[in-house]
């Protein structure tokens, strides 16, 4: 039915379902496949010469095995299996044999339980039995390769090492390390020397499971047998890195340098994975140190790797290390052919930014310039100039901040929360805004240029720290500066209006503003709306709800919240109710109706206790 759909995987999905026909030799259900156009299925699929062969045949005859070398053909044919027998005994598609059990139709479930079936066939000599159990490893076929072997225990000649070889071998295809183990150990009882190729790969099978322990007790049995070399400490750092284990992939790394061995780009990367597994980008970045005091070249995606995952950890010692290695190694690479940039705008930002929280002024102002380089002036640019005075912000460096500020062209304007974090910088004390303020007198008075954000940090500085006066002297002295005011120097000079609470001059700066020709945002309503609310000028507060709403400006929640709340406070619920109900048009105000409700039962409760003492008002 997925077939005739013709969906983008109906062909390979069809050949799935007859490899498995095959395999447990479905007559009846076979035929149905077979009856499907053969030149259409194999236009439409690219299959190799042994699928074609296989379709093309006898349909009970051939067997595919796990090696898509070869085939095992089986005995069955038509005549001598009737369409309503039970399915034989076959092998199934990793490579195990399996028995069918308990199964009385031809719905296709199988219990995976190991075949141990009669061998049909008897080694001579010591050369066929080795030749048998390398065809069954081949195949994949661990259970009778099991058979063979304690059958060949019971014949007149001995077995010899290679023997044991092939059965660890067939153990570490069958993910069995316990069987390699033990295998070993017999090996070991019966005289023969294990050779190191034997036991890399028993270590191998331990990749599956992730056992680091019962791996290590077969590591120190090989120490005690032979000389580990660089591939064998590799595996033992693979599995490491399945087991999550970075303790134990140290201690393997130090006894690898304590021999004297010179280490491989696998193993670096092996020992890179599993650091980076463990989220440790620390060793991962010492790893890489130490590939450079090898000469080791590791691939450019594990570098890339470790510099994201120092990103990720905010590790801004790995992150400036990494990039300058990956700036070094793509610059090498680089041709007159191949001038494509390696570094791509995202990665830049999230390192400009990683160092703007980790306050790395030098490896800011660095990434900064490379952006700018590569990328030129476009909106990624400007981000990262954002993130450049995000970092000076943090670091309380106003001078550069007012530095890279007047760089930029008069229309600019800085983002809110920035302008924010500026701010408080510029006015942690007041001997600093005054120095700040000093400076930029200094650059007028030198004849050059001061950016009308620069007094704009000045404003809010002087808003936030409750000096209303020094905020106008400086919204005075814009025009010996050259420059005009915006709507934000407005607004920042209403903010301040709003923490000091005099209603009188914020309506005298709201008034400046719209003279101005500037059109008030919300921001504007609320600084005003605010003055008003702290002194309870509760006409002066609806008159500018009432010409935000005229002017079709939501005021903003905050502004709902916090009037609705002082309306509440002194029990005026008639206005917190009206005043509710306009907000309901802009916002959710359940939160407002439920504090209401839960003031009047409080004040109900009150009101109840005083009347109960005889108290009358």
């Amino acid at each position: 039915d997925v077939y005739k759909r013709q969906s983008t995987q109906s062909t390979g999905v069809l050949l799935q379902v007859q490899m498995k026909l095959i395999y447990h030799g479905y007559q009846k259900k076979l035929s149905a496949i077979y009856s499907l156009p053969k030149k259409r299925f194999f236009s439409t699929h690219r299959v190799c010469e042994h699928h074609k062969k296989l379709f093309n045949k006898t349909k009970f005859g051939p067997i595919y095995t796990r090696t898509k070398k070869q085939f095992c053909t089986t005995t069955d044919s038509r005549e001598s299996q009737p369409q309503d027998a039970q399915p034989q005994d076959a092998l199934y598609s990793d490579g195990l044999l399996y028995r069918n059990a308990g199964r009385s139709d031809d719905s296709g479930t199988y219990l995976k339980l190991p075949q141990k079936t009669k061998l049909d066939f008897v080694p001579k000599n010591l050369k066929s039995l080795n030749t048998m159990l390398r065809k069954l490893c081949d195949q994949g076929n661990i259970g009778l390769m099991y058979q063979l072997f304690q059958k060949a225990k019971t014949l007149p000649f001995q077995i010899d090492k290679e023997t044991y070889d092939w059965m660890i071998m067939g153990y570490e295809q069958a993910k069995s390390p316990r069987d390699c183990y033990r295998t070993i150990t017999e090996m070991k009882k019966a005289g023969f020397q294990p050779s190191v190729y034997t036991y890399e790969t028993a270590l191998k099978s331990f990749k599956y499971n992730g056992n680091v322990r019962e791996a290590l007790k077969l590591f120190d049995l090989m120490k005690s047998d032979v000389e580990p070399t660089t591939d064998t400490y590799c595996t033992l750092l693979n599995i490491c890195t399945k087991a999550r284990t970075i303790d134990i992939a140290l201690e393997v790394w130090n006894e690898f340098q304590a021999k004297g061995l010179r280490p491989t780009r696998d193993l670096f990367v092996q020992l890179i994975q599993t650091s980076l597994i463990t989220s440790n980008p620390g060793s991962a970045v010492e790893f890489v140190k130490t590939c450079d005091d090898f000469n080791v070249e590791l691939p450019i995606y594990s570098l890339e790797t470790v510099l994201l995952s120092c990103l990720q950890e905010d590790h801004i010692d790995g992150v400036e290390f990494m990039y300058q290695k990956l700036k070094y190694v793509y610059e090498s690479k680089r041709s007159p052919d191949n001038e494509e940039e390696y570094f791509v705008e995202g990665e830049l930002l999230r390192m400009l930014e990683c160092a703007a929280r980790t306050k790395r002024f030098v490896f800011a102002e660095t990434l900064y310039d490379d952006l700018c380089n590569l990328y030129g002036n476009h909106g990624f640019h400007h981000i990262g100039w954002n993130a450049l005075i995000a970092c000076y912000a943090n670091g309380k460096l106003t001078k550069k901040l007012f530095q890279k500020l007047n760089e930029r062209p008069p229309d600019f304007e800085i983002c809110n929360f920035l302008s924010n974090e500026a701010a408080n910088a510029c006015g942690q004390d007041p001997d600093t805004l005054d120095k700040n303020y000093f400076y930029l007198e200094d650059l007028r008075d030198e004849g050059k240029y001061v950016h009308r954000e620069s007094l704009n940090l000045i404003i809010r500085a002087c808003s936030k720290a409750f000096e209303l006066d020094r905020a106008y002297a400086t919204f005075i002295e814009f025009p010996k500066f050259n420059i005009k005011p915006n709507l934000r120097t407005f607004n920042y000079l209403l903010e301040g209006v709003s923490y000091t609470g005099t209603p009188e001059f914020a309506a005298r700066i709201f008034r400046e503003l719209t003279e101005s020709g500037f059109r008030p945002d919300k921001y504007s309503y609320e600084f005003v709306i605010k003055a008003h609310v702290s002194q309870q000028d509760w006409e002066g507060t609806f008159k500018y709800f009432q010409k935000a709403i005229k002017s079709s400006i939501a005021p903003t929640f905050l502004t709902f919240n916090n009037t609705v709340s002082a309306l509440a406070d002194i029990g005026d619920f008639s206005r917190a109710s009206d005043l509710i109900q306009i907000a309901s048009q802009y916002h959710n105000t359940v939160s407002l109706e439920a504090y209401i409700r839960k003031k009047k039962i409080v004040e109900d409760k009150l009101q109840r206790q005083k009347r109960k003492l005889g108290y009358h008002y």
